[in-house]
């Protein structure tokens, strides 16, 4: 009785998120939530496979999962660890908020689409997400609840972000299979538009949503 209500309540509020969004966009980001969360597992499990049958492997994935977001971190943010040691100001959440819709949804999912790569980057960016949290949970444990609380919260957002940008690839290589009797021109208008109501509808709202949320988890776990 409790899963029925439970699972009611989650279509509930995914229909409320999700109901100035395109039809084939809806479907198309449920996918790409479904396809992400696997790759997070992954991700989650591969270095406790390569522990149990190497160790040496293991220390060097994960040496170079953390080696690679440390060097990318002023442009690739993770929940939580992107801010620890910043003091908790305004520019706290700016910086999530400028790494998340600027750098990360818009210029490193959304527009590699145009040559059909957003699908793509997306689940690798989930895959290396599990990789990264697998060496939290062994290194800042008490962080882990919080951090997954935030990497799906901002699944919704990374995979819309997703969605608009293989569209905007689709509209230029096979705009049939939006419409068979739709032009490429006219695709790129009816998908560029598509992608200004889902930012302004779904992803911003979400990634705002997510930096406030952060900006208060990160006091939490200072304290």
């Amino acid at each position: 009785m409790q899963y029925n209500i439970a699972i009611k309540i989650i279509y509930q509020v995914e229909n409320l998120i999700l109901k100035n969004i395109p039809d084939y966009y809806r479907r198309d980001i449920k996918r790409n939530i479904r396809k992400s969360i696997v790759s997070l597992i992954i991700g989650l499990v591969l270095p406790l496979v390569l522990l149990i049958h190497d160790t040496s492997n293991y220390y060097e994935t994960i040496s170079t999962v953390v080696s690679t977001y440390s060097y990318l971190r002023d442009f690739i943010s993770y929940p939580i660890l992107s801010s620890m040691g910043w003091a908790i100001t305004l520019n706290t959440i700016v910086y999530i908020l400028l790494t998340n819709i600027v750098y990360e949804a818009l210029f490193m999912i959304t527009l590699p689409g145009i040559i059909v790569l957003s699908k793509l980057l997306l689940y690798l960016k989930y895959f290396m997400r599990g990789l990264l949290l697998f060496s939290v949970i062994s290194t800042h444990p008490y962080l882990s609840l919080l951090i997954l609380i935030l990497l799906i919260i901002e699944l919704f957002g990374f995979s819309a972000s997703a969605t608009t940008g293989h569209y905007l690839g689709v509209s230029i290589f096979r705009p049939s299979i939006i419409s068979k009797d739709l032009g490429r021109l006219n695709a790129l208008k009816i998908n560029f538009r598509n992608l200004l109501l889902t930012y302004v509808y779904l992803i911003i709202p979400i990634f705002i949503f997510s930096a406030i949320l952060e900006t208060l988890l990160l006091c939490i776990a200072i304290w």
